[in-house]
Formats: C-alpha cells, sequence, structure tokens
C-alpha cells in the first residue's frame, strides 16, 4: 500500500512539472483537433504492433516446449500490460503475465521469467540501436558536432555494460539456486529465436514512431519520421526506469524535453500522448476482455489466485 502512495506522489509531482512546462489550454484545444480517420489509422497499427509481441512471446515459449496459441498470448499481454498502472517497474505486468501462463499452459516461473527477461532486454538493445539512427539522421543533432561523438559514446557505453553483463550472467554462477535456473533456461533460447525477435522489435520501434506521426498529423501538427522515431526510442528506453505505475508523468516529461530539442511543438505532443495513452488502455480493455470471454474459466482460477 505505502508502493503505491509513494508511487501516485510521483505521478503528482511529474504531472505538476508538466503544467508548468506546457500551455494547457493550447493542449486542450489540440486534443479537440485529433481527427477520427486518424484514430482509425493508429488503431489497426496498435493490433499490428499487439500482434507482433504475442507473436515474439509464441517464439520464445515455443523454444522450451510449451505451446500457447497466439490468440492466448495476444490477451495474456494485453491483460498483463494493464496491471502496468498498478505498480512500478512493471512488477504487475510480469505477476499478472506469469500466473496467466500458469494456468494456461503450466508454464512454470523460470520459463515465464526467462520469456519477460529476453523480451525486454531485446526491446531495449532494439530502441539503443534506433537511437543512434535516428538521432544521426535528425538535421538537430547534426547541427552539433560536438554532441554527436558524445550522443553515440553514451549509447556505444550502454551496449557494452549490456554485453559485459551478459557474459557474466551467462559464465558466472550466482548462490541462489532460482537465480541458476534462470540463467540455465536463458542460454536455452536459440539464437535464431532471440535474432527473429529482434528483426520483429526493430519494425516495432518504427511502427511506433509512424504511429506518433500520424496522430501529431491528425492534430494538425506534422512531425518528421525519424524524429518521431527517436521519441519512441527514447520513450521505450524511459520503461528500464519506469519509477511510476504505467510510467505516467515520467514518460510524458521525457518526451516534452526531448521534443524541445527537436524543435516539435510541446501542446500537440502531449494532447497526441495523451490519446494515445488512453487508445491503448481502451485496446487492451477491448482485447482482455475478449480473451476472458473465450476463457470463462481462467478468469475464476484468476481471482481465486489472488
Amino acid at each position: 500500500m505505502w508502493k503505491i502512495v509513494k508511487s501516485l506522489v510521483l505521478i503528482f509531482f511529474f504531472l505538476l512539472a508538466l503544467s508548468y512546462l506546457v500551455d494547457v489550454p493550447r493542449v486542450l484545444g489540440s486534443l479537440s483537433n485529433v481527427s477520427l480517420k486518424s484514430l482509425f489509422y493508429v488503431v489497426l497499427m496498435y493490433l499490428v504492433f499487439y500482434t507482433i509481441s504475442a507473436l515474439s512471446v509464441v517464439w520464445v515459449l515455443g523454444s522450451f516446449g510449451f505451446r500457447l496459441a497466439f490468440l492466448d498470448c495476444l490477451g495474456v499481454n494485453q491483460f498483463s500490460s494493464l496491471f502496468n498502472y498498478i505498480a512500478p517497474l512493471r512488477a504487475g505486468q510480469f505477476a499478472v503475465r506469469s500466473m496467466l501462463m500458469w494456468f494456461i499452459s503450466r508454464v512454470p516461473l523460470t520459463v515465464s521469467s526467462v520469456v519477460f527477461l529476453l523480451l525486454s532486454v531485446l526491446s531495449i538493445l532494439v530502441s539503443c540501436v534506433w537511437l543512434v539512427v535516428a538521432g544521426l539522421s535528425v538535421e538537430k543533432f547534426k547541427l552539433f558536432p560536438m554532441l554527436t561523438p558524445w550522443f553515440v559514446g553514451v549509447v556505444f557505453g550502454m551496449v557494452v555494460i549490456f554485453c559485459f553483463s551478459i557474459v557474466v550472467f551467462r559464465w558466472v554462477g550466482w548462490a541462489s539456486s532460482r537465480a541458476q535456473a534462470l540463467k540455465e533456461a536463458l542460454i536455452q533460447v536459440p539464437i535464431k529465436v532471440s535474432l527473429r525477435c529482434t528483426l520483429l522489435f526493430l519494425f516495432q520501434v518504427a511502427l511506433s514512431g509512424l504511429i506518433t506521426a500520424t496522430f501529431m498529423a491528425g492534430a494538425g501538427s506534422s512531425i518528421a519520421l525519424m524524429d518521431a522515431i527517436l521519441l519512441s526510442a527514447i520513450g521505450n528506453l524511459t520503461l528500464v526506469i519506469s519509477i511510476t505505475p504505467g510510467n505516467l508523468g515520467a514518460k510524458e516529461l521525457t518526451y516534452v524535453g526531448a521534443a524541445a530539442i527537436l524543435g516539435v511543438p510541446e501542446a500537440p505532443l502531449l494532447a497526441v500522448l495523451v490519446v494515445d495513452r488512453l487508445l491503448q488502455i481502451v485496446l487492451s480493455v477491448a482485447i482482455s476482455g475478449a480473451f476472458f470471454m473465450f476463457n470463462p474459466s481462467l478468469l475464476s482460477k484468476f481471482r481465486g489466485a489472488s
């Protein structure tokens, strides 16, 4: 309970900071400008986005001999994502996803942990790649020659630290038996599966940027696709330090700060972020409802376990 209170306090301060950084009346005006046509296109793109996430889960689970139907993985993903808004650091999402995987196909906690860990790490790495590619393509960064080496150096350092961590994780034995089991399970995932998921995530981040660009166009403001991809990559990386439930406030503040560097107007961008978050929640609720409608026994099991 105390953790939830602290998270709510953090969200309040992030939103308070945003209220001082942006012109609220202009944000409300931009909200009214979002077109239904852009909403329709964004919904279609989000369905593709969620399909990619579900496919990656299907592939990694298949590496351990567990077979979950694509629609089951889609429902598990979207229902568990709603619990991001209950606990910070994606703890709620991980716990609910693990429970549902156990109910559906008796997937052990070790395997569900590997799935969650591997896909999260791949998503972070892909975001780092897009951060470099999009960052070096954006004219605003080219205007500052001294920034480019620093920018590349920071990202390269992150990748080196990650690779070193993987080496340690793979070859150094841990004292905890559960950690040891997790390490051994992670090694079982074929490189081919990891590469396939990486390619999917590369497309997914680009798709996320296209969603932002489409939303901005629907709100009467334009943004270059590479700028939008850069913002999406930065937004994905903020999930690593999502200290508030659902990264509420922190993500928006990060977007506004990055947009200021790129020269993107903050009012329509923040309006787009509000609509985007609400749309994701609505889609997740709808998909989750359909998921439990076709799996009525799961809801009773889930209630009993919680």
